[in-house]
Order: C-alpha cells, then sequence, then structure tokens
C-alpha cells in the first residue's frame, strides 16, 4: 500500500501545480522500465541513466547547468522607421 499512497502524492501534486513539474524526475535503468512510469510522469523528459548523454542532460538538471550551448546571437540591425 506504501506505493500506491506515494503514488496519490506525486497525482495531488501535480495536479495542484497545473502539471508543472520540476519536482520528480523520470528515471530508468533500462528503455523497458519505462513501462513502469506513472500515468501522470509519463508525459514528462524521462532519463535513461545508462545511455551516456541521458545521464549528462540528469546531471545538467539536477545541477542548474544549461545542457546545449546557446548559439551565438546575431548582429542587431536598425529599425526601419515609417516616414512622418
Amino acid at each position: 500500500m506504501g506505493a500506491t499512497w506515494e503514488g496519490m502524492i506525486i497525482t495531488e501534486e501535480l495536479f495542484e501545480r497545473a502539471g508543472d513539474n520540476d519536482k520528480f524526475i523520470p528515471v530508468v535503468f533500462t528503455a523497458e522500465d519505462g513501462a513502469f512510469i506513472p500515468v501522470p510522469l509519463r508525459p514528462t523528459t524521462r532519463y535513461l541513466v545508462s545511455d551516456e548523454v541521458d545521464y549528462e542532460k540528469l546531471y545538467a538538471r539536477l545541477t542548474n547547468q544549461r545542457y546545449e550551448e546557446m548559439p551565438p546571437l546575431g548582429t542587431v540591425r536598425p529599425v526601419k522607421r515609417a516616414r512622418d
């Protein structure tokens, strides 16, 4: 019954946050384990820790780092103004 109770807590927390999930992160060890992710968490990003890229993405998320570098911004062009 413990897992059922914990599942209800997770479901209620997701409901109260209107699906804005930054607290519960699905982590699996094999791709087949994805079948055991609770239904409310299935639409969220999951991490396969046996995959090196997923592991690095999870680490970046947990340590509040950006995984992918942002491309450099282009040059700013002057705004074309309408003639009076």
